[in-house]
């Protein structure tokens, strides 16, 4: 949404103060073809009571020069990675979280830059975070520059019966239940897989014809105050609430 959770609110008071201005954020699309269908399954109690989650995401911003500024923290501020979008995915299933731990890398602080040149790249290219969410789920997220084929982009969540697996590169889901029972895939139903329909959204929100869901702006400050919290328990070595 911006540079940092200061900026974030700011937009949102301003959004607040044009109550007749449509106020909407892209959102990450890496689930839209899973959140109505986990959403389901976690309502419906197929894993019974979500106690652990893990999310993990191989190759973010590699540091061969590739979409350099968003190594860069002046153009990219507290945003590390595909972590934020990640983030953002678990929050939709389970709720933003209430306290986060965080262990930022910067193994290549300089990359390539516009002409060649070495250029400073101060944003972490390796993050692990850990983060309790509501209902006592413990979780953890991992994205790093240097995965290429494992672990894979998924997020699971494990429960008191069973377990579920989001599959983001197949986009698939399987649930094994109990936990100890082979894996099945799970039906996703034509009206439960979402796909792009952002500029839509938009535009049907100017119209009057919708109300934008995702991404509205306080969604777009609670997903920067985790970031935030993110380089705050970095820097600190201890748990953070964002």
């Amino acid at each position: 949404m911006a540079m940092d959770a200061r900026e974030a609110r700011a937009m949102l008071a301003a959004s607040r103060a044009r109550p007749d201005r449509v106020a909407m954020l892209v959102p990450g699309p890496f689930t839209f073809f899973a959140d109505d269908a986990v959403r389901r399954l976690l309502r419906d109690g197929a894993i019974g009571t979500p106690r652990t989650l893990r999310a993990t995401w191989a190759g973010g911003v590699a540091p061969t020069g590739h979409d350099q500024w968003r190594r860069e923290r002046p153009f990219s501020g507290n945003n590390v990675m595909t972590l934020g979008i990640l983030y953002e995915s678990v929050a939709r299933w389970l709720g933003h979280a209430e306290e986060v731990g965080a262990v930022l890398e910067n193994f290549a602080p300089s990359q390539p830059g516009p002409d060649g040149s070495p250029a400073p790249a101060d944003i972490a290219d390796h993050a692990v975070v850990v983060a309790r969410f509501p209902g006592d789920v413990v979780g953890t997220i991992e994205v790093s520059a240097y995965a290429r084929s494992t672990p894979p982009n998924a997020i699971s969540i494990h429960g008191t019966e069973g377990g579920l697996v989001v599959d983001l590169t197949t986009q698939q889901i399987t649930l094994a239940r109990p936990a100890a029972a082979p894996a099945e895939p799970v039906e996703i139903t034509p009206g439960e897989r979402g796909a792009w329909r952002v500029e839509e959204a938009f535009i049907a929100a100017i119209r009057g014809r919708e109300t934008v869901t995702r991404n509205d702006f306080a969604t777009g400050v609670a997903y920067m105050a985790f970031t935030d919290a993110v380089h705050a328990s970095a820097a600190s070595g201890s748990l953070v609430r964002p």
